[in-house]
């Protein structure tokens, strides 16, 4: 990672929580890992079935997915459990991930920990250029640092009761 850092190359991290097998323990080290790796950006985001995926097969065989409003098959809003984690746990996990990364940093937090190395390089100027914009989308930096802070409720992604997913048969009919 220093290597790539020296030379002004940022590095983002995308991380999938909820994996089938995954423990909340093994979530949580892996967030930290995430942490411990010194990378620039991470996306964590709530495993998510696709029609027409092997995850989709599994989990409707065997009766994992709890969500069927396809407005909720964004990646950030879990759909569904597994074995080993409820839709509450990867909730939790999704949005205490993205607190401890950005907010509570073990290491001096984002953006102090950060900042000597985006200001050094050129390279890393897109970050002070995005975060103005950034900001006006979220009202406020207290208002954005509330949210990650508070504790979830499944009930925040909860749709209306749906008792079954819709057949991609019935999906691709509509088209």
């Amino acid at each position: 990672m220093k290597i790539l850092h020296d030379r002004g190359i940022s590095i983002y991290g995308a991380i999938v929580i909820g994996n089938i097998g995954e423990t909340y323990d093994m979530v949580e080290k892996t967030a930290q890992y995430a942490t411990d790796l010194d990378l620039d950006i991470v996306q964590f985001t709530a495993l998510t079935p696709y029609p027409k995926t092997k995850l989709w097969d599994e989990a409707t065989a065997k009766g994992w997915i709890e969500d069927a409003d396809w407005t909720h098959y964004d990646f950030v809003r879990p759909v569904m459990r597994t074995p080993d984690l409820t839709r509450q746990q990867i909730a939790e996990l999704v949005r205490k991930a993205y607190h401890d990364f950005y907010i509570t940093d073990r290491k001096a937090g984002f953006l102090l920990k950060r900042a000597p190395r985006f200001l050094a390089h050129k390279n890393f100027w897109w970050f002070f250029k995005m975060l103005p914009g950034f900001m006006r989308k979220n009202s406020t930096l207290k208002d954005f640092l509330h949210y990650l802070s508070k504790p979830v409720s499944i009930e925040d992604f909860t749709p209306p009761t749906v008792s079954k997913p819709i057949p991609i048969e019935k999906l691709t009919s509509l088209a």
